[in-house]
């Protein structure tokens, strides 16, 4: 649908080092920093009518040094409409 623009999933050994270290700090799992970039892919794609705001989305590196999960970790699910599948899960 939308042309690809840039490499999100780059540096895999620094990624590695760096979700070892976020988990390893104690306060989030694994399944915390799952739900939260399914979270934020979710509200994008939701949210990106007319637009690309998935091009916006920050590398995984990135991410996870300035802790741009910790919102959607802690957001709660919310019920809406996604075209295709109906609610989010």
């Amino acid at each position: 649908m939308y042309p690809k623009t840039r490499v999100l999933r780059s540096n895999k050994p620094l990624t590695r080092a760096l979700l070892t270290k976020v988990i390893g700090e104690g306060e989030y799992t694994l399944e915390d920093l799952c739900r939260a970039a399914k979270n934020e892919t979710k509200s994008r794609q939701i949210n990106s009518v007319g637009q690309n705001n998935m091009r916006y989305m920050k590398s995984v590196v990135t991410w996870l040094r300035q802790e741009a999960f910790i919102p959607w970790v802690k957001e709660a699910p919310k019920p809406e409409l996604d075209m295709e599948q109906g609610l989010l899960e």
